[in-house]
């Protein structure tokens, strides 16, 4: 999965994938519509820390290490961070969930300006390539936007969600509507990684590690313009 779309031009995310009319007049893409204006492969640019880091209405000196699995654990219906107890496993989703939906009520989609997170396969812990991406961008007031895509299927569905100025934790959803009870939650640090692990939510009853491996970017003569 990881070199299947380095050298194919007509792979996902490019500008050419955003031409189409369903990121223009549906409300649940409001975020994607404008975003045949950046160059063909921006969506796939990776992205260091010292970047991101400044990229934000706030600043952080440092980042927050998530390592989902390993440093963030379940342990009897509790959520321990660093081997301190943080939450209660009902508690932690909540949060997950309240900041995938703090979006701002008066940010206005035309107007933002947004810097790419990356593509990512993903895929729950010990799994097979599931076919699975998501890819994401984020504002420089921490909102969230992307799409989960379905290689197999060749299907997206839009994401939105929030980077939380306080924790580094960021959460987003499905933006359609659909499995609201779904949150996906790692540390924006995560980004910045070549493999990294997030958390989803299947509402306050389950929730899953998943690895989030970085797809490379694609090749610039393959790159469509």
């Amino acid at each position: 999965m990881r070199n299947k779309w380095t050298k194919v031009e007509n792979r996902p995310f490019n500008n050419n994938y955003w031409n189409n009319n369903r990121f223009h007049n549906n409300p649940a893409w409001r975020w994607q519509a404008g975003w045949n204006r950046y160059p063909g492969n921006w969506c796939w640019r990776p992205y260091v820390w010292t970047t991101m880091g400044t990229w934000f209405a706030w600043s952080w000196p440092q980042p927050y290490p998530y390592d989902d699995g390993t440093n963030v654990v379940y342990r009897d219906n509790y959520v321990y961070v660093n081997d301190q107890q943080y939450a209660s496993a009902d508690q932690y989703y909540q949060q997950a969930d309240t900041i995938a939906e703090s979006i701002p009520q008066d940010a206005d989609p035309p107007k933002i300006e947004w810097m790419p997170l990356g593509v990512f396969a993903i895929c729950e812990q010990n799994a097979a390539d599931t076919g699975l991406l998501i890819q994401l961008a984020v504002s420089i007031n921490g909102i969230i936007a992307g799409t989960f895509y379905n290689d197999i299927a060749d299907s997206g569905r839009p994401l939105q969600g929030m980077v939380d100025q306080k924790t580094q934790r960021a959460a987003w959803k499905f933006a359609d509507d659909k499995n609201t009870d779904v949150v996906m939650k790692t540390g924006i640090y995560n980004f910045t990684k070549e493999e990294s692990t997030a958390l989803v939510h299947y509402g306050e009853e389950k929730t899953e590690t998943w690895l989030i491996v970085r797809m490379p970017a694609p090749d610039a003569e393959t790159t469509t313009k």
